[in-house]
């Protein structure tokens, strides 16, 4: 059993490693991420998974798992996750021009203040989710609008 999962993590940090080298080999620049956290099946979840994908192929480069243990308030562990990520890609000698994420204020503040020469942008859903609203709104309401 124990085999089966060390060569499951084996296969992961290889594939990830490989999305590294292909995202960043691409431009042979600074690159582009995506992040977003996906938390356990209750509101107040146990464990927090923070998924790092490169924007131009849209492949896991990097996840970190935010526990419990880490910190007992799950609305952080987005946060801690994504400065893990950071990190992480900082170890690897891997910079970041453009940090795309929901709009999670504790992720706007971090990138403004710890990371000011990376540009922060919203990803495309939330992007575009107000324009859709006012845009609902205007077409559903009175004629005068």
């Amino acid at each position: 059993m124990f085999e089966i999962l060390y060569i499951l993590l084996q296969e992961a940090h290889a594939s990830m490693e490989a999305a590294l080298i292909e995202e960043s080999a691409q431009r042979n620049q600074p690159i582009s991420i995506l992040t977003d956290a996906r938390h356990g099946w209750r509101k107040n979840s146990r464990q927090t998974d923070v998924v790092c994908l490169g924007a131009e192929h849209k492949r896991i480069i990097s996840i970190q798992t935010v526990t419990h243990s880490d910190d007992p308030v799950a609305q952080r562990h987005e946060r801690i996750g994504t400065v893990r990520i950071h990190d992480d890609l900082a170890q690897r000698a891997v910079s970041i021009c453009k940090h795309c994420h929901d709009n999670n204020a504790s992720i706007n503040k971090l990138v403004r203040e710890q990371h000011p020469e990376v540009i922060n942008q919203l990803d495309t859903w939330h992007g575009v989710k107000s324009l859709v609203k006012a845009l609902t709104a205007i077409s559903q309401g009175a004629k005068k609008s």
